[in-house]
């Protein structure tokens, strides 16, 4: 069995166990939640990785009733379940999503997750706290409830067979135990220690472990603004007029519209030399690219914001795998003619940066802008300096930031 299946299959009897299955239950879940809620402020949003049944979810709730939550999770009939114990709470959202492949939505402060990481092998959980790194604002909170290892074969031995011992009088049947040691197959945990480098790595520098029992400890990660990160804070400024630039996910503002939420979904850019273009945009915003599906489709994930780039070329070269319904139009369906026709150069990708001065000299030491200016200035309603130049695709990228003349 799979994940999904093994955990839909005991997803009625999920809560009911889970006080057995987790000897220091209390402190894990509620009196950790407590701690962490008396040192932040309220938050506005926050997605819940591996929801599961929602019960992390119920202890943020009572905590912060205002905040809006967004439960993710592979296991339908787990959601099912989560439904019901939120049934009515118009705040609380619910996303059939497997989050290692991406993220429902990208615009939120907080991202919590119990006992679901450590499914994910080490390489897994090192892309996936970067990728959430990438998407939290500055002074965004990751808190990850999970189960790890010793760090060490012995002590890990102990940890294991202690917490067997415990189960073994914690009055769940045989049955329970025969599918608990069925899913431990699916475990793939790491130390305390390895995940705290791991988070480090990803760029979060305030890191810690806030509670820790034996296999069971609670990390806490901060995202601080970094002097070159600064530049992704502020939003991706652009117009909406060209086919060409159709795909950086952001939220504008939400609309309501006879009781349907509707979002501002995705633009991406058409391009014509995928790889070129993927390493052009890892240099420019200082970071790797935070997916790929093949070589069609890549996205930068960034502060709640997405710059993604569309191979224009691959659905003609790779035919066989993209199956279509409904006509065909060729105005919008034609990406490889969109890729090749003339940029009109009304899309201007607009970042951000504290030293625009310190960022022309890292753009220009780069050597991969075409037609950089130097540092001008402009002031219509309000006065700013700025610099420009082009991707490879010819979409004109404007940096703006702070600056003083010399």
């Amino acid at each position: 069995m799979n994940i999904k299946e093994q955990f839909n299959k005991i997803a009625d009897e999920y809560d009911g166990n889970r006080r057995k299955f987790i000897p220091c239950f209390e402190d894990f879940y509620n009196n950790t939640t407590a701690f962490i809620a008396s040192n932040i402020a309220e938050p506005k949003r926050v997605i819940d990785l591996g929801a599961g049944t929602g019960l992390l979810t119920y202890f943020w709730y009572q905590q912060y009733p205002n905040s809006e939550y967004v439960l993710v999770d592979i296991a339908d009939e787990m959601l099912q379940v989560a439904q019901k114990r939120f049934h009515g709470i118009k705040t609380i959202s619910y996303q059939i999503a497997n989050y290692t492949d991406a993220f429902p939505i990208n615009c939120f402060d907080t991202v919590i997750s119990a006992l679901s990481v450590h499914h994910l092998d080490d390489a897994g959980k090192a892309r996936l706290f970067s990728r959430i790194y990438d998407v939290l604002p500055a002074g965004g909170l990751f808190v990850n409830y999970d189960q790890f290892c010793a760090g060490h074969p012995d002590i890990d031995v102990w940890y294991n067979t202690y917490w067997e011992s415990q189960l073994a009088n914690s009055g769940l049947t045989d049955q329970d135990i025969a599918l608990w040691q069925e899913r431990r197959k699916l475990d793939r945990e790491c130390s305390v220690e390895e995940e705290l480098k791991m988070l480090r790595d990803s760029g979060f520098r305030t890191v810690k472990c806030i509670y820790s029992h034996q296999k069971f400890s609670v990390i806490l990660a901060i995202k601080k603004i970094v002097a070159r990160q600064r530049r992704l804070r502020e939003c991706f400024a652009f117009s909406l007029n060209n086919l060409r630039c159709r795909n950086f996910l952001f939220y504008i503002k939400t609309l309501r519209k006879g009781g349907t939420t509707m979002r501002y979904g995705s633009i991406y850019l058409i391009v014509r030399d995928f790889d070129r273009s993927v390493s052009f945009y890892e240099k420019v915003l200082d970071m790797k690219v935070s997916a790929v599906n093949g070589k069609r489709f890549a996205i930068f994930q960034s502060n709640g914001l997405n710059l993604c780039l569309m191979n224009g070329y691959y659905d003609d070269e790779n035919k066989e795998q993209v199956l279509t319904k409904g006509d065909y139009w060729e105005i919008y369906d034609n990406q490889s003619k969109i890729a090749d026709s003339a940029n009109p150069r009304k899309v201007f990708i607009n970042l951000g940066v504290e030293d625009l001065q310190a960022e022309y000299d890292r753009i220009k030491e780069l050597g991969i802008a075409v037609q950089l200016t130097p540092i001008r200035f402009i002031q219509v309603f309000s006065p700013y300096w700025y610099f420009t130049f082009m991707d490879p695709d010819g979409n004109p990228i404007e940096i703006t930031g702070g600056y003083t003349k010399a």
